[in-house]
């Protein structure tokens, strides 16, 4: 009989003395091991360790003590298996093979990992929690078992050295630790953690172990080599990485206190978005995330995590990556990576991330192949990436690598890596519909209230209970303003609100009338609170102590320095770049008493949040970006207002000039504008800044107005990039060399571009603001093809047209990822737009009226409430796009691609729809009254109460289109009309005669009664409404739909054995989720549960199921596969109930 590597040693050991006598009685494991450690080491004969070694069946014996003793410094048990290898080598000469020499080390490693586990600090409540106790008799034995019966061939030992967690032994001995922790008051899913972690660092104690044997062992010498050494280093290099960035981030301080991002944070909610845009329920941020990382159904989907400014993305992923070091390491080991820092394009996704990383374990080419290190990437901040600095990349580019990083990393054992990504949802604007499949996206929501609860709980602990009350109090005050309390479910704007309440400087009355501008406000009282109250010392302002400068002067370097930020990609920027936008006696100033060479720039920057840039030297970055884009916009809207101003002519006070003439102003939107493309944040502020600022001065707005309306066409016409008979070198050239002189990668076209589409931004954007207020509405219209000047009108309705073309030539589908989601409200009456790519576009409220937009893609675009009367639409792709309460009247629609669109409410009069691809769209409360949709496919459409009155349907299709409420006086059908399989049209009104005596309507409104009568329990009246209506018409075809319907609620009205056939046919025609789910139902209620259960099966592991509804259905399926009917009178109640009907 085959003996384990325990007692073969044992064997030898003890060749001349019968065992047998030394093992009666009962055994005290501790002191047996005390001793036989003791004995070893004093090199004692063979006789006095054989009564010893006979009492232990193997080294795994030590986990029959209680695990504090297992741990405890005074039980030698490490150590025990190696020394007595070296000492029967040297006693006997006898050798154990390689198979039983691993097997011996591979325990004793155990041993040690699960010692030295147990022993970290942060491990000692797990360990004090844990009963002192012996294990139960019956775990004895099946350790004493498994020590004499586990037996390794040379393969299975060499897998316990290469990869130990997936090797037999870790397999054998790993169940019996999780019963072990079990037995000692450990929850069954925190001892498998504990016991997976446990077995994954076994792999590094086993090399310590050989180490020391590799010169003693034979056998053993030829394993170690320099890729072991190797090994060594990298694991030392990961501890190092984990102890220095991963642990460090969370105790990083929170802006300029005292406290780190650990003692203020609280575990935010995100919900989960599906692919057709819907949401799911809320659910806690890192539960989440934790349950896809342990899904292994899931390993090839990437954790996607959407969430606007200021929602905490970067604190969760600072917080979650040392969490999973605490918890999981090395299950998970964490990787924290800010896509700000990266700024060099590489071609390989594993060379990006080994460049991202820069630590020793990173070097070589198979970093990422070990199948003992697998590593979890956070990649924080997808919308940072600084694009225009990396030639060639895109942010679809870089996540489709991300995605197939991901699919290659899916059932591949080397390469078990999960990448967790991050970043602002707007800047996935208009490559949504592209993305990869395996994204499991979420959103991040604002703080509940219970959220903020326990936010203000923490910030009690910090800054004293009454302070903490007292800003609650200010917060449920009936006259906070109701943006205050919105905007403090931002994690970070709850904080400024925190922090200035408490240093006296946030009022009830600061917010009083601020509507938009509410966010804004806080910004500024924030940054009058660092510039005054924070950094002050008794009465004395620190900042101007420290750089010699006013409050006034200290906001113009800041505005500058978010300028630079901006345009430098959003990122960071020079000290240089800074130094070169203020004027001469600011620099003089900042440079008097200091030998820096920076002078106190550095200091001054530091007052509202910048530090030194970890990844560039010489450079300067916004502790958060939302500060830098306020700052910039706030610069923007400095030079708005000084390009409106007039001044007193010198040579003729009379007269009023330009304080900034149009050269100059040319020159300066240059400087301003051409450098990258607006954000949809820095236009939000914008907006809110010059709300604000041109209160009550709109002469000023209405000139601005003007000069840039001047500016835009002349810019249009290519006046500025083709001025090559100027005195001067072109502007858009000047500021491309300024731009790459400051490192950024733009040439004169690209500047030249974005110059003037964001100049477009800013005109779309005041006529916007312009048209909601009578006294400017008259006077600020905007249309990007008409202009009037002093030289007379200019219509060019194809001039749009073109500008859309030159942004093209930047990139793909550039004009739209870069003005279109500023194009609510626009006005574009009778603009020429053929063929124009504006897919997703906003363009609700926008007048279309009489454009030509005959081929143009307006895929997935919000048109709501939009003008487009009289509009050309023919051929163009409407799919998924929202009209509703859109005015089509008289739109020509023909070939018009509308599937899946939201057309609910919208103005359809005598629009013509002919040939329109109409399938699935929503059409509820829609008036089409004499519209035109011969041949229309209205499959799937909604039409529930919509106006069809004088419609023409000929050869329409309204297949499972929904008609409930729907008029039909005065349509126009035939024969080749498709009513069959439509929905509600027994509820359909004025019903014309002829319609109501052709059999293919007569037979399609009987299938619609009898799908209504099943519902409400009427099952035989239902199955006659389904024959009579086939016995009508023959050739009626029923379609799944209606078959599931009678299949899923006769089965509800306990009729299961009279309507299963139905459940078959609709199964035969359309094998989906639903109709198998149906199915499953009526043959579990027939009593074939072997069947049922195949239909449940399918129906779970489709993937399609929500997740209230797969509880339910994995419920029944265990009850099912246990020979149990679930489907009790009373579970079938509750399943009428949630349909809305009753038995």
């Amino acid at each position: 009989m085959s003996k384990g590597a325990w007692q073969r040693l044992c064997e030898i050991l003890t060749t001349d003395i019968p065992i047998a006598e030394f093992t009666q009685g009962t055994v005290d494991t501790c002191k047996t091991f005390i001793e036989l450690a003791q004995s070893i080491n004093e090199n004692r004969k063979l006789s006095e360790l054989a009564p010893l070694i006979g009492q232990i069946s193997s080294v795994l014996d030590v986990l029959n003590l209680p695990i504090v003793q297992v741990v405890g410094s005074a039980l030698p048990v490490v150590g025990i298996a190696s020394k007595l290898l070296q000492f029967s080598l040297e006693r006997t000469k006898i050798e154990l093979s390689f198979a039983e020499c691993v097997e011996l080390v591979g325990q004793e490693a155990y041993l040690e990992s699960f010692k030295n586990f147990l022993n970290r600090a942060e491990n000692q409540q797990l360990l004090e929690k844990l009963k002192d106790a012996k294990a139960s008799d019956r775990l004895q034995k099946k350790i004493a078992e498994l020590g004499k019966s586990l037996l390794l061939n040379n393969n299975e030992a060499s897998d316990v050295l290469d990869c130990f967690h997936e090797s037999k032994l870790a397999k054998a001995i790993n169940p019996i630790l999780v019963e072990r922790l079990i037995e000692s008051g450990m929850g069954e899913a925190a001892a498998k953690i504990v016991v997976e972690r446990v077995s994954r660092l076994t792999h590094r104690e086993a090399k310590l172990v050989l180490t020391k044997l590799k010169d003693k062992v034979e056998s053993l010498r030829s394993v170690y080599g320099g890729d072991w050494q190797s090994d060594s280093k990298n694991y030392l290099s990961i501890d190092r990485y984990l102890e220095e960035v991963i642990a460090e981030k969370p105790k990083e301080k929170v802006f300029e206190e005292n406290f780190g991002f650990e003692d203020i944070y609280v575990e935010l909610q995100i919900e989960a978005i599906a692919k057709d845009g819907s949401s799911g329920k809320p659910q806690f941020i890192e539960k989440w995330a934790l349950d896809l990382l342990s899904d292994e159904d899931k390993s090839g989907q990437v954790l996607f995590i959407q969430g606007e400014p200021g929602r905490g993305k970067s604190v969760f992923c600072r917080m979650f990556a040392d969490r999973v070091r605490r918890e999981l390491y090395p299950i998970w080991t964490p990787i924290l990576i800010r896509l700000r820092d990266i700024t060099d394009s590489v071609d390989h996704f594993d060379t990006f991330l080994s460049y991202a990383v820069k630590r020793t374990f990173t070097i070589g080419e198979e970093w990422l192949n070990n199948p003992n290190t697998r590593f979890l990437f956070v990649l924080d901040g997808f919308d940072e990436l600084l694009l225009e600095r990396i030639r060639d990349l895109k942010l679809k580019d870089f996540l489709d690598r991300v995605s197939e990083f991901q699919t290659k990393c899916q059932g591949n054992s080397e390469r078990g890596h999960r990448v967790i990504i991050t970043g602002r949802p707007l800047a996935l604007f208009g490559i949504e519909k592209d993305m990869p499949d395996n994204l499991e996206r979420v959103k991040i929501l604002d703080m509940s209230a219970e959220l903020q609860e326990k936010w203000l709980q923490k910030w009690a602990k910090l800054k004293g209970a009454d302070k903490a009350q007292e800003f609650k109090d200010f917060l449920s005050d009936l006259n906070c303003p109701k943006q205050v309390k919105t905007l403090a479910k931002e994690p970070i704007l709850m904080y400024f609100l925190a922090a200035m309440h408490t240093g006296g400087k946030l009022k009830i009355e600061d917010f009083q009338n601020a509507g938009n501008s509410t966010k804004i406000l806080i910004y500024e009282q924030t940054l009058d609170w660092v510039l005054d109250k924070q950094r002050s010392k008794g009465r004395k302002n620190l900042n101007r102590e420290l750089t010699s400068l006013e409050k006034e002067e200290l906001r113009n370097i800041l505005k500058e320095a978010g300028l630079c930020v901006v345009q430098s990609g959003g990122i960071f920027t020079t000290l240089d770049t800074i130094k070169d936008r203020l004027s001469p006696d600011l620099l003089t100033k900042l440079k008097a008493d200091t030998e820096n060479k920076e002078g106190n720039l550095p200091v001054a920057l530091a007052t509202f949040y910048l530090k030194s840039s970890d990844t560039k030297d010489n450079s300067m970055e916004f502790l958060h970006k939302s500060f830098g884009e306020f700052l910039c916009a706030k610069r923007f809207v400095d030079s708005l207002m000084e390009w409106s101003q007039q001044k007193p002519d010198p040579s003729n006070p009379h007269l009023q000039v330009w304080k900034v003439d149009k050269k100059d102003l040319e020159r300066q939107i240059y400087d301003l504008f051409g450098f990258g493309a607006l954000t949809s944040e820095i236009v939000e502020y914008l907006t809110a800044l010059i709300e604000r600022e041109f209160a009550g001065k709109d002469d000023d707005f209405v000139r601005l107005f003007e000069r840039l309306y001047g500016f835009y066409w002349a810019w249009s016409d290519g006046e500025f990039i083709e001025a090559v008979e100027s005195d001067s070198e072109p502007m858009p050239l000047r500021k491309a060399r300024l731009m790459q002189k400051q490192g950024v990668a733009i040439g004169q076209r690209k500047v030249d571009i974005y110059t003037g589409l964001n100049v477009l931004i800013l005109m779309f954007t005041f006529h916007r603001y312009a048209q909601a207020i009578s006294e400017l509405k008259d006077k600020v219209l905007f249309h990007p093809c008409k202009y009037s000047s002093k030289y007379g009108a200019t219509d060019d309705s194809s001039r749009l047209l073109r500008i859309i073309g030159y942004g093209q030539s930047i990139r793909d589908r550039g004009f739209n990822s870069i003005v279109g989601k500023f194009l609510t409200n626009a006005y574009l009456h009778g603009a020429y737009l053929h063929g124009a790519y504006l897919s997703g576009a906003y363009l609700n409220g926008a007048n279309l009226s009489g454009a030509n937009l005959s081929g143009a893609n307006l895929s997935g675009a919000n048109l709501s409430g939009a003008n487009l009367s009289g509009a050309n639409l023919s051929g163009a792709n409407l799919s998924g796009a929202n009209l509703s309460s859109a005015d089509l009247h008289g739109a020509n629609l023909h070939g018009a691609d509308i599937h899946g669109t939201d057309l609910s409410g919208a103005d359809l009069i005598g629009a013509n729809l002919s040939g329109v691809y109409l399938s699935g769209a929503y059409l509820s409360g829609a008036d089409l009254s004499g519209a035109n949709l011969i041949g229309a496919n209205l499959i799937g459409a909604n039409l529930i109460g919509a106006n069809l009155i004088g419609a023409d349907f000929i050869g329409a299709n309204f297949s499972r289109a929904n008609l409930s409420d729907a008029d039909l006086s005065d349509i126009s059908s035939n024969e080749s009309t498709i009513w069959s399989n439509a929905i509600g049209l027994h509820k359909t009104i004025n019903v014309p005669d002829a319609l109501v005596s052709n059999s293919q309507f007569r037979a399609a409104v009987l299938l619609c009664n009898g799908s209504d009568l099943v519902v409400f329990g009427d099952v035989d009246g239902a199955i006659t409404a389904y024959i009579e209506a086939q016995t009508i018409d023959p050739n009626l075809e029923i379609s799944a739909f209606y078959w599931n319907q009678l299949g899923w609620f006769g089965s509800l009205h306990n009729r299961a054995i009279d309507v299963l056939f139905a459940c078959e046919k609709a199964v035969e025609l359309e094998k989906s989720t639903m109709s198998q789910d149906t199915r499953g139902l009526a043959r579990a209620l027939t009593g074939n549960f072997a069947d049922a259960i195949e239909d449940f099966e399918a129906a779970i592991n489709s993937g399609q199921l929500e997740e209230e509804i797969l509880e339910k259905r994995q419920r029944w399926l265990e009850a099912l596969k246990s020979g149990i009917n679930p489907f009790t009178p009373e579970e079938l109640e509750a399943l009428r109930a949630s349909e809305g009907t009753t038995s």
